[in-house]
């Protein structure tokens, strides 16, 4: 018993060593990097800027702001109302490649396309069938009587008034009739994550986005999974399945030469803070897909673990995001000192209250949103208590083993 009590002053003494050990750690124990205080310490010359903050909006979420957000629609779906409004049936137009063919009747006999002496059984009208041919690389077709017409670029009625203008001094009353036989230009195509890419004309009664991507076979992954991009000249549209579906007006017509592309590009969210996170043997992760088209904060938070104990602060949960100016001029947010159209904002959520578990099952999550749990008040108290007594038992359990290696000695 002696003997154990002479072992407490080399515990002490350890201890205290292990406490200078540590201070020494940095030059010691092996890591993947320097310190930040090396590469600053190290650095020969360092860029002194003058303070400039990023600004943000803070929110407290209740009741009445809620119903406002909602009211606005999520444009991190989508921006396809935005596009021209072109493709409708009057805009498909000729183009090289198409096959036609053109007939022409004429009011009364005697014309051009029929003799002055009509029998008794004769039509009082005739008409000249000109067959199919296709319209050339310049853009014309070859009429009887008329010659060479540019067709190219206009619509079957704006090119049978041509036709039937020129055979004006010549024929009786001309009509003309212009049919599309096969149509091989004004094409778009449909590629990428669809399950039969394809390309093919626009039908003079128009295409529809949906139309298009039903021709292709549809996507091969879940709506809101699929981001549909739409290349229109030198501009490029963005829009999530999903919200085409539920959204008739992102439905648009599509015009010649057009190019829509489906890849898979699943919206997500990142959770940072007093979170579990996302564990799993492999890794852990605090970039969380969405599962379903619409996700609520509550889901969000409820797939990142929800609140560590030990750790988060109920008073302090945040959502951050790039809100739009209109949207919170609406919730009453003076926004008059920011110039852009998307402002930082943090959106506020206090759980110690029960108001706030129904508030944020209603407030939707967007795409790139993040969630970010604060750390309470006495969380460092809490990790620093966690250090002290790993040391501590570490000491304990050295000064013991040493003990014991002297008795079995003795």
């Amino acid at each position: 018993m002696r003997k154990l009590e002479k072992g407490v002053l080399p515990a002490r003494l350890l201890c205290v060593g292990l406490v200078a050990l540590t201070c020494q750690a940095c030059s010691i124990v092996p890591k993947d990097g320097p310190t930040g205080e090396e590469v600053v310490a190290n650095a020969e010359v360092v860029g002194e800027l003058p303070p400039n903050r990023l600004s943000y909006a803070l929110v407290k979420l209740n009741p009445g702001i809620l119903n406002t957000i909602n009211r606005f629609p999520d444009r991190s779906l989508g921006e396809l109302p935005r596009l021209p409004a072109r493709g409708a049936s009057a805009d498909i137009r000729m183009s090289a490649g198409d096959t036609v063919s053109v007939a022409i009747f004429e009011s009364a006999p005697g014309g051009l396309l029929a003799p002055a002496e009509a029998t008794p059984t004769a039509h009082p009208a005739s008409f000249l069938q000109i067959p199919p041919q296709q319209i050339d690389s310049a853009g014309y077709i070859t009429v009887p009587y008329v010659g060479a017409v540019k067709v190219a670029g206009r619509t079957t009625r704006e090119a049978s008034a041509e036709i039937s203008r020129r055979l004006g001094n010549r024929a009786i009353d001309p009509q003309t009739v212009l049919t599309i036989n096969e149509r091989r230009g004004n094409e778009v195509a449909v590629l990428g994550a669809v399950n039969a890419p394809t390309k093919f004309s626009i039908d003079p009664g128009g295409l529809r986005l949906m139309g298009a991507i039903a021709k292709a076979g549809g996507s091969k992954f879940p709506d809101y999974e699929s981001r549909i991009t739409l290349q229109r000249g030198d501009r490029d549209f963005n829009a999530y399945l999903s919200a085409v579906v539920e959204n008739p007006k992102l439905n648009v017509r599509l015009a010649p030469g057009d190019v829509v592309n489906i890849a898979k590009e699943p919206k997500m969210f990142l959770v940072f803070g007093a979170t579990p996170g996302m564990k799993s043997v492999v890794n852990t992760t605090r970039r969380i897909p969405f599962e379903a088209n619409r996700l609520t904060v509550a889901e969000g938070l409820a797939m990142a673990g929800g609140l560590e104990n030990q750790r988060a602060d109920p008073t302090a949960v945040f959502l951050l995001r790039l809100e739009r100016r209109d949207l919170l001029s609406a919730i009453g947010v003076n926004v008059s000192g920011y110039r852009q159209n998307l402002i930082p904002t943090v959106y506020s959520l206090d759980l110690s209250q029960s108001e706030d578990f129904f508030l944020m099952n209603q407030f939707q999550l967007h795409n790139e949103d993040i969630l970010l749990v604060a750390d309470s008040p006495s969380a460092d108290f809490v990790k620093l208590a966690d250090i002290v007594n790993s040391a501590s038992t570490a000491a304990y359990n050295l000064t013991g083993s040493a003990y014991f290696a002297r008795l079995a000695v003795q």
